[in-house]
C-alpha cells in the first residue's frame, strides 16, 4: 500500500517547537518554598511561646489548646504566603520564571530547617532525654549540610565574582588575619572557662578527688616528695607511679609554685585546653584553605565535651592537647626534629597516652602517609607502654582499672587479658555489652555536633581506637561514657 508524500509547504505549529512545560520543576520549588514559609511561621511562633510552656510540650506535648491553635495557624499561614507569592510569581512570569524560581527555592532550603531550632535550644526537658535530643541534633546536622551544599551551588555566578571582587584581602593579610581570629578564640576560651572553673569550684561544685590528688602531689613535690600521694595512698603516701605515670606534672608543678591553690591548676588547664585551637589551626591548614581552618579551630573550641571536663575539675589529660595537635602539624610539615620530641613529651602525660601514639603510628604506616616513621613510632610507644603498664607499674600498686571492664573478664578473673580474650571468643556477647543506651549517648555526644564527619573515612576510625577502648568497651563505670568527664 502506497503512502502519500508528505506536504513539504504544510509549515509545523508553533507549538511544536516548544518544550512542554516544566511542571516537575515548577511543582518541586513551589513544594519547597511553601515549607520553608511554614518551617519559618513555626519557629517564630514557637518563640513566642514562654519557656515554661515550651518546657512542657516538648517533654509531655502539654499545650494549651489555644496556642496549639496558634502554632498549626502559623505554620499553615507561614506555607501559605511563601507559596502563595512563588505561585503569583509563576502565574506572571510562566515559563520564563521557573528557573528563577527554583534557584531561589534553593537558596532558601536550609531555611527550611529553621522549625527545629526552638526544640534545640530549650535545654530543659533533654536533661533526661538525651538520646532524643542527640538524635534530632544529628538529623538536623546532616539535613543542614545537605541543604547548604544545595543553597551554595545556586549562587548566581555573578553575585561569587561580585564578592570576590568587593572583599579582597591583601596577601598579608589573608596569611595573618585567620590566625590573629584563632588567637583571639583561644585567648577567649581561656578567659571564659578559667573564670567560670573557679566559680564552679568556690561553689563545691568541682568533683575534687582528682582536683585533690594533684594538688596533693604538687604540695609534696615541692616539698622534696614527688612520690607521695596521702590522698590517694592515705597517709603513708605510697608511690604515685603505682597510680598513673604522670611524669608531665613537672611541667605545671613550676606554675603551681608561684601561686599554690587548686585555682592555678584550673586556670593553667583552661589556658591549655584553648590554646590547642591554635595548633589545631596550623595543622589544619595543611589540609584546607586558612579560612576553612579557622572554622575547625572554632568548632574545637565550642565542643561540649571540651567543656565538661574543664568543669569537672584538674585531669592530666587535657593540657597534653596543645601538644597533640601540634604533633599532627610536625608530622604534616615534615618536620621530624619536632615529631620526636613531642612523642615522649607526649609519654610523659600518662601511660595509656602511649597507646594513642601506637595507632597514629600504624595510621601513618596503613595510609602510606609517613610508614617508616608510623611503625617506628608505634614500635617504640608499645615498648614504653608495655613496659610501664605491665611490668614497672605494678611494683607500686596494682591498681583497679582493669575493674572497669569487669562485665567482659571472665568470672573470677581480672586484668586485662581475660577482657581480650572475651572480645575474641565471644563476639555476640561483646556486642551485648557494646548496645547500651548510655553508650549510645556518649558516641552521639561526640559525633553528632560533628556530622559525623571523624566516622566517613575508614582511616580516620582507626585513630578513634584508643578512645573507644577507654571508654565505649568498659561497663558498669559511668565517668568514662560522661563528656562531663
Amino acid at each position: 500500500m502506497a503512502h502519500a508524500a508528505p506536504d513539504v509547504n504544510q509549515r509545523p505549529s508553533l507549538h511544536a517547537y516548544r518544550d512542554p512545560f516544566p511542571l516537575g520543576v515548577a511543582t518541586l520549588a513551589l513544594g519547597i518554598l511553601a515549607a520553608v514559609g511554614a518551617s519559618l511561621g513555626l519557629c517564630i511562633a514557637l518563640t513566642l511561646v514562654s519557656h515554661a510552656e515550651l518546657v512542657g510540650f516538648y517533654g509531655h506535648n502539654d499545650l494549651g489548646s489555644t496556642t496549639r491553635t496558634t502554632l498549626f495557624l502559623s505554620l499553615l499561614g507561614g506555607g501559605a504566603l511563601f507559596g502563595g507569592a512563588a505561585f503569583g510569581y509563576l502565574l506572571l512570569r510562566k515559563r520564563e520564571g521557573v528557573a528563577p524560581l527554583r534557584r531561589t527555592a534553593d537558596l532558601l532550603l536550609p531555611l527550611g530547617l529553621a522549625f527545629l531550632l526552638p526544640s534545640l535550644f530549650a535545654y530543659d526537658p533533654w536533661h533526661q532525654k538525651p538520646l532524643t535530643y542527640l538524635i534530632e541534633l544529628g538529623m538536623a546536622v546532616l539535613l543542614l549540610e545537605q541543604a547548604l551544599r544545595r543553597s551554595l551551588a545556586a549562587v548566581p555566578l555573578g553575585v561569587q565574582e561580585l564578592w570576590a571582587e568587593r572583599v579582597q584581602l591583601s596577601p598579608r593579610v589573608e596569611r595573618v588575619l585567620p590566625l590573629v581570629l584563632v588567637m583571639l578564640g583561644s585567648l577567649a576560651y581561656a578567659v571564659y572557662f578559667s573564670h567560670y572553673t573557679i566559680l564552679h569550684h568556690h561553689r563545691l561544685k568541682t568533683s575534687g578527688f582528682d582536683l585533690g590528688i594533684n594538688v596533693n602531689w604538687c604540695f609534696n613535690a615541692l616539698h622534696g616528695h614527688p612520690e607521695r600521694s596521702t590522698v590517694l595512698f592515705g597517709k603513708d603516701g605510697g608511690h604515685f607511679l603505682g597510680n598513673h605515670a604522670i611524669f608531665g606534672m613537672a611541667l605545671w608543678l613550676p606554675i603551681y609554685a608561684l601561686k599554690p591553690g587548686a585555682e592555678v591548676l584550673l586556670m593553667y588547664q583552661a589556658a591549655m585546653a584553648g590554646l590547642a585551637a591554635i595548633p589545631l589551626y596550623l595543622f589544619a591548614t595543611t589540609q584546607v584553605p586558612r579560612f576553612s581552618a579557622v572554622v575547625i579551630a572554632y568548632a574545637y573550641l565550642l565542643f561540649a565535651p571540651l567543656h565538661g571536663p574543664n568543669f569537672y575539675d584538674f585531669h592530666e589529660l587535657i593540657p597534653p592537647l596543645f601538644f597533640h595537635f601540634l604533633l599532627y602539624w610536625a608530622i604534616a610539615k615534615e618536620k621530624n626534629w619536632l615529631v620526636w620530641l613531642l612523642v615522649p613529651l607526649l609519654w610523659s602525660f600518662r601511660e595509656d597516652v602511649a597507646v594513642g601514639i601506637i595507632v597514629l603510628g600504624l595510621f601513618l604506616t596503613i595510609t602510606g602517609a609517613r610508614p617508616r616513621m608510623g611503625l617506628l613510632m608505634a614500635g617504640i610507644s608499645a615498648v614504653w607502654f608495655v613496659t610501664l603498664k605491665f611490668f614497672v607499674m605494678p611494683l607500686y600498686w596494682q591498681g583497679w582499672f582493669a575493674n572497669i571492664y569487669k562485665e567482659l573478664q571472665e568470672p573470677g578473673k581480672s586484668g586485662y587479658g581475660t577482657v581480650v580474650e572475651t572480645i575474641l571468643i565471644n563476639p555476640a556477647y561483646f556486642l551485648t555489652t557494646m548496645l547500651k543506651e548510655d553508650k549510645v549517648i556518649y558516641l552521639s555526644h561526640m559525633f553528632a555536633p560533628l556530622a559525623f564527619l571523624p566516622a566517613r573515612r575508614r582511616a580516620l576510625l582507626l585513630l578513634a581506637i584508643p578512645g573507644f577502648a577507654f571508654s565505649l568497651l568498659t561497663t558498669g563505670y559511668a565517668p568514662t561514657l560522661s563528656i562531663a568527664f
